[in-house]
């Protein structure tokens, strides 16, 4: 990962973006600002770190499960001024379908790239914004490439 950006977020240093991608799962991200906007942005910058990212996976954190995500969509462009592309959605999940035990994998998302050039001279993506409209406490996601 080149770079992860949360704008508008509100984050303890301790528990900042970058913790979200650190693939260690007793890591965690919080925004605190989810409690007012009702959602955040998540923007992590793969440029020249792989050709393309076919999966992720979310961890629950180590407390309060009520900041665990519930919804989130995810979305990649290949340049800064590309259109945004829906790689995955995670939009119809009720919070029974969700893990309750703490360090606890959602399972692996695969993304959504049927027509996306993939190869170094046209990479499948160089960011990946992430949207999480329910809860912003979420501990790292792992990426696959």
């Amino acid at each position: 990962v080149k770079s992860t950006e949360n704008p508008k977020g509100s984050c303890p240093a301790h528990e900042s973006v970058a913790k979200l991608v650190d693939g260690d799962v007793k890591t965690k991200w919080f925004d605190r600002s989810i409690d007012w906007l009702g959602m955040t942005t998540v923007v992590i910058d793969l440029k020249d770190c792989c050709e393309s990212l076919g999966e992720y996976e979310i961890f629950t954190a180590n407390d309060m499960p009520q900041r665990d995500p519930i919804t989130w969509t995810v979305a990649g462009r290949a340049t800064d001024k590309s259109p945004w592309l829906l790689l995955h959605s995670a939009l119809d999940q009720s919070p029974m379908d969700c893990p309750t035990e703490r360090y606890s994998s959602y399972g692996r998302y695969k993304l959504l790239l049927e027509g996306m050039a993939i190869g170094k001279s046209h990479p499948v993506k160089e960011e990946m914004g992430v949207m999480m409209p329910q809860h912003g406490d979420a501990a790292p996601a792992t990426n696959s490439p």
